[in-house]
């Protein structure tokens, strides 16, 4: 994969309408994520399409013995002070770690995320990772995202669906609203 890269081929993270995944999800998404504290559990929702939802079970609840694999994982926290501390285990070895902004490895399996999650003066919110990828990793690699704080609410977000541009609104032999696939060229360009 690392040879793909440097030969100008990486593998693409936003590709095929998949969610980005954990790690991704919380290193490089450009889009507003919504955080929501209920009893028991924090809810991270996120702008693109409708695969951005992330649960951190906050209840006192250990990671299951045998996980189902998912894209964003089996995620358990608790809080230490003001800091949301995170565990997450069961990702698809599928799910890419990002290596840039728009390529990334697949973690090939037993990838484990930790967080620390808390805000810091400026109205922002600081997430620090140690990413554990036994498989495609020679070290735990730390990293940290710092996320702006909306306090305004100037921004909410917006519904969207990736596979949305390759279609066209119409109207169907009956009138009825329909959407009607679009017709592209080889190289991806619709065609009017």
């Amino acid at each position: 994969m690392l040879k793909d890269e440097a030969a100008g081929h990486p593998h693409g993270i936003f590709t095929n309408c998949l969610p980005y995944g954990m790690p991704g999800l919380m290193l490089i998404t450009h889009n507003a994520l919504e955080f929501l504290f209920t009893p028991g559990r924090v809810t991270v929702l996120g702008e693109s399409d409708g695969n951005r939802l992330r649960r951190i079970y906050t209840d006192g609840r250990a990671h299951a013995v045998d996980p189902d694999p998912s894209f964003h994982g089996d995620s358990i926290g608790h809080w230490e002070g003001d800091t949301l501390v995170v565990d997450t285990v069961g990702i698809y070895p599928e799910a890419l770690i990002p290596i840039s902004e728009a390529a990334g490895v697949p973690n090939d399996g037993d990838l484990h995320v930790s967080e620390r999650i808390h805000l810091v003066p400026g109205d922002l919110m600081q997430d620090e990772l140690t990413i554990t990828a036994p498989h495609v990793l020679t070290r735990p690699w730390m990293t940290a995202r710092v996320f702006h704080r909306d306090r305004a609410r100037e921004s909410e977000i917006h519904e969207g669906e990736c596979l949305q541009g390759r279609y066209r609104e119409d109207t169907d032999k009956n009138g009825d609203a329909v959407w009607a696939p679009l017709k592209f060229t080889a190289e991806g360009v619709p065609i009017p």
